[in-house]
C-alpha cells in the first residue's frame, strides 16, 4: 500500500530522530548514527522528486520535526535548569531545542538540496558533509553556543573507537558519521536498479570505512603508554541539593563538610584536593582575596597538610573603584556605591602562592550570560536563575592555567568541557593535567549529567591528558588519556574518590591545530557555493 505524502515525509523525519537519539549517549549504541541520516536523506530526494515547486519549504518543515525530536529526546532534561522546574525552565528548554537548534539544523539540509540540483554528481558527498560540519563548527563559536548534539559526541561513549578524534577533533567523527550515512543511503537507494557489482561496491566502502578507522584506533590505544610524572588527586563529591540547600546553608558549613570527608583520604603524599563548581558560595573578592575569610579557612586546614594543594571551584566578584574601567557586563551595588563583575571561577590555593583565579569564559546562553550584550544588555538580568550565580556574568578575554610547580593545570568549569578546540587552547598554554570541575545537580537524576560526563572523555583523547573531574553530584571519576573513565561515583551519593593522574606535555596534532577541519569544511563550503553560482550563469 503506498503511504500519503505527508505520512511518508513524517515518518521518515520522526524514523531519523529516533535513531539519532537512540545513537547517543548515555547508550552506548554510536553505531546506529552510521545510518540515522539515511531516511532524511530519502527524504530531500522524494520531496524533490513529488514536490519540487514546495521542496524547499516541505524540507525545512518535515526535516525540523524530527530534529526537534532528537533535540527533545536527547535534551529535554534542560526543562530542569530553573528553580523548582518552573515555567522559565520549560521557556529555556524551549528555546534551545526548539528554536535554535530545531531552526538552525534543517539548514545544512536545505544547502545540500540546493548543491546537489546545481553542482556534477561528483560533488554531492560533499555538498551533504561540508554544511553540516560548517554548521556545527559555527555552533562552537558564537554566542548562542549549544554544541551538545554535535554528532561526533555520539561515540563518547565508546572511547576504544575514535582514539583518533587526537588528530581531528569530535569534527571528525562527524564527517566520519556523515560520510558512512550517505555510503548506507547510496546502497538503499541503488539496490533496486543498479547491477551487483555497483551494490558490492558500496557495501565494500562501508565496510572499509566502519573498520579502517576502528582499526586505527585499536592500534592507537594498543601503543600507548603512560608519560610524565604520577601525581596523587583527591576529589570530593559533596551532593549538596542546588536547589534548596546549596545557596543558603552557611557557606563555611558546606565548606567544612567537604573538608572533613576529605581528611579520611589525605596523606602525605597527596599533592592536589579537587573541590566541585561553586563549592565556594561566599563571594571571594579578587582585588583583596588573601583577606577573604573563606580563603583564611581552607590556608588553616593546609596547616596539617603543607604539601597540598586546593583547586574548587568559587563564587568570585570583582570591584571597580574606577567607573571609567568597568566592563560591559559589570553591574552596580547600591549600598557600596560601586560596579562590580560576577564570577563563575576556580581557584587554587595553596601556602607558598598567592591565590590564582580562573574566571570561567563558555558560560550557558540563557543561563549565565545573555548573548549579544551589546544588543540586548537590557535584558541581561532575566536570564534563567539558577539559584547561584546568575544573569550576565563576567569572563576573562582568554583561557588560562594554574602553574604549581611541574604540573600545569587547566582549570575547566562545566560546560566549557563541550567545546573541544576551547580545551586544547590549555594545552597550546602548557597545561599537563585537567581540573574539571562541575555542578551537574541541575538536571537531576537525568540523561544531561551523564552525557555530560561523557563529553569529558573526548577531550581527554584528544588532548591525551589526565582528567580529573569533580562534580557536585552526578558523577565525579577519573578520566585516562584514553578516554577511560574510573571510579565514577554514583548519583546524589556523597563520596570522595583517590587515584594518582599522570602528567603529559606532549602535544597531539588536535592540541596544535583545534578544530581545523571546521575551517577546512567553511573554506570548502564556500567554494561549493561559489562554483553552483558560476555554474548557474553560465548555464543560463
Amino acid at each position: 500500500m503506498k503511504l500519503p505524502k505527508p505520512f511518508l515525509y513524517l515518518l521518515l523525519s520522526l524514523l531519523s530522530g529516533v535513531l539519532l537519539w537512540l545513537a547517543w549517549p548515555p547508550h552506548q549504541l554510536g553505531w546506529i548514527s552510521f545510518f540515522a541520516f539515511v531516511p532524511l536523506l530519502f527524504l530531500v530526494k522524494i520531496i524533490e522528486i513529488q514536490n519540487p515547486g514546495r521542496s524547499r519549504l516541505q524540507l525545512f518543515l518535515y526535516a525540523y520535526t524530527g530534529i526537534v525530536v532528537w533535540n527533545v529526546l536527547c535534551t529535554f532534561w534542560i526543562r530542569h535548569a530553573a528553580q523548582g522546574g518552573d515555567a522559565g525552565a520549560y521557556l529555556g528548554a524551549i528555546s534551545a531545542s526548539f528554536v535554535v537548534n530545531g531552526l538552525l539544523m534543517p539548514l545544512p539540509l536545505l544547502a545540500y538540496q540546493w548543491l546537489r540540483k546545481k553542482l556534477p554528481a561528483s560533488f554531492e558527498p560533499v555538498a551533504f558533509i561540508a554544511p553540516w560540519i560548517c554548521f556545527e563548527f559555527f555552533h562552537y563559536n558564537w554566542e548562542l553556543a549549544w554544541p551538545w548534539l554535535t554528532l561526533g559526541n555520539a561515540f563518547a561513549n565508546n572511547p576504544d573507537w575514535i582514539q583518533w578524534y587526537e588528530y581531528t577533533g569530535a569534527l571528525g567523527g562527524s564527517v566520519w558519521i556523515l560520510w558512512i550515512n550517505y555510503l548506507v543511503y547510496q546502497l538503499a537507494d541503488v539496490s533496486t536498479t543498479h547491477s551487483t557489482k555497483r551494490k558490492l561496491s558500496f557495501i565494500g566502502g562501508i565496510i572499509a570505512s566502519v573498520l579502517f578507522p576502528y582499526i586505527i584506533s585499536l592500534n592507537i590505544a594498543g601503543n600507548y603508554t603512560a608519560k610524565g610524572h604520577g601525581v596523587e588527586v583527591v576529589i570530593v563529591q559533596p551532593s549538596v541539593d542546588p536547589y534548596n540547600e546549596k545557596f543558603t546553608i552557611d557557606p563555611s558549613i558546606q565548606l567544612n563538610n567537604m573538608l572533613q570527608h576529605a581528611t579520611l583520604y589525605l596523606d602525605s603524599q597527596t599533592k592536589y584536593l579537587v573541590l566541585p563548581e561553586t563549592a565556594i558560595t561566599e563571594y571571594i573578592p579578587v582585588n583583596d582575596a588573601e583577606h577573604c575569610p573563606m580563603v583564611y579557612r581552607l590556608r588553616e586546614f593546609l596547616q596539617r597538610y603543607p604539601t597540598l594543594t586546593i583547586v574548587s571551584g568559587a563564587e568570585t566578584f570583582k570591584a571597580y573603584p574606577d567607573s571609567t574601567k568597568k566592563t560591559i557586563t559589570a553591574r552596580y551595588s547600591k549600598s557600596q556605591g560601586v560596579w562590580y563583575d560576577s564570577f563563575n571561577s576556580a581557584v587554587l590555593v595553596n601556602l607558598k602562592d598567592s591565590v590564582q583565579f580562573y574566571h570561567k569564559i563558555k558560560l550557558v546562553p540563557g543561563v549565565e550570560h545573555m548573548p549579544y550584550p551589546k544588543l540586548l544588555g537590557l535584558l541581561g538580568n532575566i536570564a534563567l536563575d539558577l539559584g547561584g550565580t546568575s544573569g550576565s556574568l563576567g569572563t576573562q578575554s582568554e583561557s588560562s592555567v594554574f602553574i604549581n610547580s611541574s604540573e600545569i593545570i587547566a582549570p575547566v568549569i562545566c560546560y566549557e568541557s563541550v567545546f573541544g578546540d576551547y580545551v586544547s587552547s590549555y594545552a597550546r598554554k602548557g597545561a599537563n593535567l585537567i581540573f574539571l570541575v562541575t555542578n551537574d545537580g541541575w538536571w537531576k537524576d537525568s540523561d544531561g549529567y551523564k552525557q555530560h560526563c561523557a563529553y569529558a572523555s573526548l577531550r581527554a583523547i584528544e588532548l591525551r591528558r589526565s582528567i580529573a573531574r569533580s562534580a557536585n553530584t552526578g558523577t565525579s571519576c577519573f578520566i585516562d588519556p584514553l578516554g577511560n573513565r574510573t571510579q565514577s561515583t554514583a548519583w546524589w551519593q556523597p563520596a570522595v574518590i583517590k587515584s594518582t593522574v599522570f602528567t603529559n606535555d606532549a602535544m597531539t596534532f588536535y592540541s596544535l591545530h583545534g578544530d581545523w577541519i571546521g575551517w577546512l569544511m567553511t573554506t570548502i563550503v564556500v567554494l561549493l557555493f561559489s562554483s553552483a553560482i558560476v555554474l548557474k550563469k553560465l548555464n543560463g
